[in-house]
């Protein structure tokens, strides 16, 4: 057993939360669940589109003339801030319009070509179904399993787990009374299990909901 008394070095303190950032590096993001229910939406509309959901960019005309091209990612993220009606409209007699590579304009081989005014209510109602999406892909991405078969969800639960039993033989503040406390709720996480053994140790969690008034 390690001698409680033996400093432990800040690199070797490091690694779980190293682990941990590792593991998680490619969890969802914003960009990523708006370029996936962006894909999903047109695809919904123009089945026959090709799009790489990252690169499209809106072209909206200038009234000093030619166009200004912003990735169609960042007027969600705005539509999110300002949620306010997009409009598409034509602008001095010229058009908005969608593009992965300039000049040329993304559209469909045959009908239906793509519509601005549809692409405007496309980002108009993303706001209310975000947080369905966001979840979905935050469920997708905790169930993945890795080459083990693990998934990220035991995982995490096996390095809070060993957490547990190194922090009650490290050194630290903890008496000895605390040290055995954590030791047995690692040794068993389960309740029912762990009063079998122990009898007297109890472990909560606390739970948080936001709101807004």
């Amino acid at each position: 057993m390690p001698d409680p008394n033996t400093p432990v070095s800040h690199a070797f303190s490091e690694l779980p939360a190293r682990a941990v950032q590792k593991r998680f590096a490619q969890r969802p993001t914003l960009s990523f669940v708006l370029a996936s229910a962006l894909r999903e939406r047109l695809a919904e509309h123009y089945p026959g589109l090709d799009v790489d959901p990252i690169r499209i960019k809106l072209a909206s005309p200038e009234s000093s003339g030619g166009w200004t091209f912003e990735l169609l990612i960042h007027v969600f993220i705005k539509q999110l801030l300002t949620p306010s009606p997009p409009d598409f409209t034509l602008r001095d007699s010229r058009p908005f319009f969608l593009t992965q590579a300039l000049p040329s304009r993304l559209d469909t081989p045959v009908a239906p070509h793509v519509d601005m005014q549809v692409v405007a209510r496309i980002i108009a109602e993303l706001p209310l179904t975000l947080y369905i999406d966001f979840q979905q892909a935050l469920a997708d991405f905790w169930n993945q399993a890795d080459e083990s078969g693990i998934n990220h969800w035991q995982w995490l639960a096996g390095v809070l787990n060993n957490q547990l039993k190194v922090a009650s033989l490290l050194p630290s503040s903890l008496r000895e009374e605390q040290r055995q406390i954590l030791s047995q709720v690692a040794a068993w996480p389960d309740r029912v299990e762990r009063m079998a053994q122990t009898g007297v140790v109890y472990a909560w969690f606390l739970e948080t909901t936001l709101g807004q008034d």
